[in-house]
């Protein structure tokens, strides 16, 4: 989940963070339509079974130009406009942990706070101009944007979704991930680490806003990686014991790995990854930024590590009887 921000919570537990800044954030919410004007998805038929087989045989599914420009323009312009709700620069006033300053990593802990907050938040590194910033993640993208929310329910996803996980469909969490000229890659890790959903983990679904190359830092996955996968921390060297690890690497290996493969393709590429599924990125070498969206789903019947069924949004199906309802009232005012 999470790609760059997940670089910096792949090594948790062996490194403080050496620089965390919380600041002021305001923005003014902008009306919204209610849960209440949503309809759920149009019935779509589902396409064949293979989809789910490259998914459950690669841990991966690579849907190229699955969005078209006109959509890719407005989620750009989606995410410009959430962008200016973010502080520019490092203030003295009125502390809020909505926004968060890294200079190395991470925590989980974190991430948690911003995450569950409900409410549209901000990861930040420094930049290299002096008490300026750099937004890393935009998390909660739901909670504040229409736009999103219809993403999250949109027919073809959804299509996509029940191929692979079957009819009942519920959505999590939401987030984009910014990578900037320069930016940093993030470390070899499973998802499952920091969701630990049982027993059947959550799909990370990708929409990549921006080309993706091997200049700025594409998605890279281990096919097959899924299979054999333990829960909890990667252990690069335990999995893969002819890697020679560099002082750098402390932080998170983003070197090579035997059967990566580097998921070049276009901008509006859909891709759906297995919580269990290797992945990771490189450094942006290239002058232009990187874009992503991610969105959380799962099907019906997934617990957390302590058996709790997590909130969730009914996309599609039923709500079962151990489910709670939508939570939706924490989306929107009356």
């Amino acid at each position: 989940l999470s790609i760059q921000g997940l670089y910096n919570m792949a090594c948790l537990g062996r490194f403080t963070i050496a620089r965390r800044v919380l600041h002021t954030f305001q923005h003014s919410h902008q009306a919204v339509q209610p849960m209440s004007q949503w309809h759920r998805c149009r019935h779509v038929d589902v396409p064949g079974s293979q989809h789910k087989h490259d998914y459950d045989t690669n841990g991966y599914l690579l849907l190229p130009n699955f969005m078209n420009e006109q959509e890719l323009e407005l989620y750009h312009n989606e995410i410009d406009t959430l962008l200016s709700q973010a502080s520019s620069t490092i203030t003295a006033a009125n502390l809020n942990p909505q926004e968060i300053v890294i200079s190395q990593q991470l925590t989980k802990e974190d991430y948690d706070t911003v995450d569950q907050s409900q409410r549209l938040g901000f990861h930040h590194d420094p930049s290299f101009e002096e008490d300026a910033l750099s937004p890393r993640t935009i998390v909660n993208l739901f909670y504040e944007s229409e736009v999103f929310q219809r993403l999250a329910f949109h027919p073809r996803v959804v299509q996509v979704l029940q191929a692979v996980i079957g009819p009942q469909v519920r959505f999590y969490n939401s987030r984009c991930f910014l990578k900037p000229p320069g930016g940093l890659g993030t470390a070899w890790h499973r998802d499952i680490e920091f969701f630990d959903a049982r027993p059947n983990p959550i799909v990370n679904t990708l929409l990549f806003l921006d080309e993706q190359t091997v200049d700025n830092g594409c998605l890279r996955v281990v096919p097959g990686s899924h299979h054999p996968a333990k829960r909890g921390r990667l252990n690069i060297t335990q999995e893969f014991p002819d890697v020679e690890l560099q002082d750098a690497d402390v932080l998170g290996y983003k070197g090579p790995l035997p059967d990566e493969v580097p998921l070049v393709c276009p901008a509006g590429t859909l891709v759906l990854v297995d919580h269990f599924t290797l992945h990771g990125s490189a450094d942006n070498k290239s002058n232009k930024s990187r874009r992503l969206i991610s969105l959380g789903y799962s099907g019906a019947y997934t617990q957390d590590s302590d058996g709790n069924y997590p909130a969730s949004i009914l996309v599609k199906g039923n709500r079962l009887p151990h489910e709670g309802p939508d939570y939706t009232t924490h989306v929107f005012s009356p």
